[in-house]
């Protein structure tokens, strides 16, 4: 072959190289137009409200997604990872799940029978427990640090990463030092906190047995 029909070849494979490339970019083979949404990039929905603790805030967002009005029934709630466990139903009652990703729930699991929770909080680093007189008490595995806590009816506690949380069906929130054990506040939100869960950090789940709504606190 000569030099000619060399050079005629070579530029016919790359013409067609370059045709094949665009028909991948034009039906999104190649980040083309049905590239997926970038979920990292997109924004917060907004907060169902916020309250005032002292001098700090924080944002209550309602989980959407899974409609558990006529399932959830629960005393205690729990995480593991994404998946938040709650009780649903009577006579008796069930362990179920959901999947949580931000403020959507998703993959509900009916799990089957269970039995009463005890009334300890824990996270990663710490137990917590109601004592003597409500007062609440947490143990490190080094030393207990005890907290005023709040009498009255029905009470829930736990524990993040900076605060102690205690909370009634009175609509009441009251969040402490952790560090310290130093009262940081008062608040009164417009559902009723009937169970709480420390998620991570500083971000509590929160059960509202009159709403049958779950909601997260970012503290």
């Amino acid at each position: 072959m000569t030099k000619v029909g060399l050079l005629r070849r070579a530029g016919t494979i790359i013409a067609a190289g370059l045709l094949a490339i665009l028909l991948l970019v034009g039906c999104g083979g190649v980040n083309g137009g049905n590239k997926a949404p970038d979920t990292e990039k997109q924004t917060k929905s907004p907060p169902t409200e916020t309250f005032k603790y002292g001098t700090h805030e924080a944002k209550v967002y309602a989980l959407t997604g899974v409609d558990l009005q006529d399932k959830i029934r629960t005393w205690r709630l729990a995480a593991l990872g994404n998946d938040i466990f709650f009780q649903v139903g009577n006579k008796p009652a069930h362990m179920a799940k959901v999947t949580l990703q931000g403020e959507v729930m998703s993959d509900y699991v009916d799990l089957g029978e269970t039995g009463d929770s005890n009334d300890i909080a824990v996270n990663d680093k710490i137990a917590l427990w109601e004592g003597h007189n409500y007062k609440l008490a947490t143990y490190d595995g080094k030393e207990i640090q005890r907290y005023e806590g709040v009498p009255g009816g029905r009470r829930e506690f736990c524990v993040t990463d900076k605060y102690v949380v205690y909370a009634d069906a009175e609509h009441n929130v009251r969040v402490y030092d952790k560090k310290n054990g130093k009262l940081l506040g008062d608040a009164k939100v417009s559902f009723q906190p009937f169970a709480l869960w420390t998620l991570k950090g500083n971000e509590v789940l929160v059960y509202d047995e009159v709403s049958k709504l779950l909601y997260r606190i970012d503290f």
